[in-house]
């Protein structure tokens, strides 16, 4: 039995979901790995669950981070705002699908669609 065109389209929608949701923690990773936050930043993370009691806070380890999914949803709305992780996943996601676009009906053999 095969896979009508919603079923398909679902599962695609559903894989970029998750490629997005994966290419923002693998740069959100980079981020917390690299300690690179603006003072700002740091100042608005002080008392949050996902930062260390130290003065100034630092940011607690991803593992740490993602055990509870609290503590993951916080930090993560907190990196959203002072990084530029949406704008580069969207770059990211835009240049996928534009690659994708363009060359997988050629590689198919197939038109454009």
């Amino acid at each position: 039995m095969g896979v009508t065109s919603g079923e398909a389209l679902n599962t695609a929608k559903d894989q970029n979901e998750r490629v997005g949701w994966l290419m923002k923690s693998t740069i959100i990773s980079a981020k917390i790995a690299t300690g690179d936050w603006s003072k700002a930043a740091m100042k608005a993370a002080k008392g949050k669950s996902f930062a260390t009691h130290d003065q100034p806070p630092t940011i607690r380890p991803i593992n740490e981070i993602v055990a509870d999914p609290k503590t993951f949803d916080d930090f993560m709305e907190w990196a959203q705002r002072h990084t530029d992780v949406e704008s580069t996943t969207n770059n990211l996601q835009n240049t996928m699908g534009t690659t994708a676009i363009l060359t997988v009906p050629g590689n198919l053999n197939i038109g454009r669609y």
